[in-house]
Parts: C-alpha cells; structure tokens; sequence
C-alpha cells in the first residue's frame, strides 16, 4: 500500500517482488513529481475524501477517488448520544 496524507492506493502482489517493488517505487516517484498531485474534500474541517490526479496536455485529470466511510453525518444526524472520534 502506499499512502499520500488520507489517500493511499494498494499495490498487486501479482507478479514477482521485483515488478511489485518497481511499481511502488514508480508511484511514489509520481507522486513526487510536480505532474501528480492529491486533492483534499473537506467535511466539518476533517479529511474524508482524495483525488490522485495527474497533469496532462495543460489539465488535470483525476486518476482515483478514495474515501472514508462519511461517519460525521451519521454522527450529526443520530441525536443526543455523540461518538467521538
């Protein structure tokens, strides 16, 4: 798994350990490049939602959304009785 603040994406273990470490190290290579970013959707000020996104031909497009279980509206909705997290 490789992780980016809240957003992560799993690698497949297909494959030898040499192509998995490669593919890793690839993302993460992107990742740090100015050409991938993480965008960051907020609810309440707390993270719930990420974008990986990569810059192509002058825009960027959105590669994979990952998300959280949205718990802070079923907390906000549930009555007197509050969960904190």
């Amino acid at each position: 798994m490789v992780t980016a603040g809240g957003a992560h994406t799993n690698a497949s273990p297909d494959g030898t350990p040499d192509e998995l470490a490669a593919h890793v190290l690839g993302y993460v290579r992107d990742l740090l490049s100015p050409a991938m970013r993480v965008r960051e959707r907020l609810s309440c000020g707390s993270p719930y939602k990420w974008a990986i996104e990569l810059h192509r031909d002058g825009k960027w497009e959105t590669e994979e959304w990952v998300g959280l279980f949205f718990y802070k509206y079923l907390i906000l909705q549930s009555g007197p009785y509050h969960l904190f997290f």
